[in-house]
Order: C-alpha cells, then sequence, then structure tokens
C-alpha cells in the first residue's frame, strides 16, 4: 500500500489500493489538488509490491517533467490534451505482458 493523505473531497482515505486492486499499470497525473504526484511516483517506487509497475504520467507539466531525473522512473509521459491513440497504443503494449497468460 501507498500511504497519501485523505481526499476529502472524494472519500479515497488514506490508502491507495495498488497492491490490493492488482494494477497493471498507474495512470498518474503530476499536479493534483490535494496530493504531489512527484511523492506518490516515488512512494511507488520505494513499494517492493509497486517497484515494477509501470506508471504512465499524464500531465500539463509532461515536457518540464521530462528534463527531470524522476521520468527516469516512469514507462510514458504523455502531455495534456491527450493524444489518445498513441496513449491507448502505449497502454496496451505496457499491460500486455500482464494479461498474456
Amino acid at each position: 500500500m501507498v500511504n497519501l493523505p485523505s481526499n476529502q473531497g472524494t472519500g479515497v482515505g488514506k490508502q491507495w489500493g495498488a497492491v490490493t486492486w492488482g494494477a497493471s499499470a498507474v495512470l498518474l497525473d503530476l499536479m493534483m489538488p490535494e496530493v504531489d504526484g512527484f511523492d506518490i511516483l516515488h512512494q511507488l517506487r520505494d513499494h517492493p509490491a509497486t517497484h515494477d509497475l509501470p506508471v504512465i504520467v499524464i500531465s500539463a507539466i509532461a515536457d518540464t517533467f521530462e528534463s527531470e531525473p524522476a521520468a527516469q522512473e516512469v514507462q510514458a509521459v504523455f502531455p495534456k490534451p491527450l493524444n489518445v491513440p498513441r496513449f491507448l497504443q502505449t497502454l496496451k503494449d505496457l499491460t500486455a505482458p500482464a494479461f498474456a497468460t
């Protein structure tokens, strides 16, 4: 589990369940109102259960983020507005191994 502050607006609570939900990938915005996307990324990479989970960043600051050291920790970066066909292909490519059994 990754600990996050409570989001009173949506009732998300203090635990984020990428591990318990069995996520195949994480879509991450870096600029959220109550949570820092950079902190989430670091928590994902620090936790053994989510260390290798593919992370796709979708953010208005994607161009700036690509020059950050943290950009090396994600599998793809997309600026907003989202190029949906490219995004869907990337998501398919990153998650196909999880469904190939």
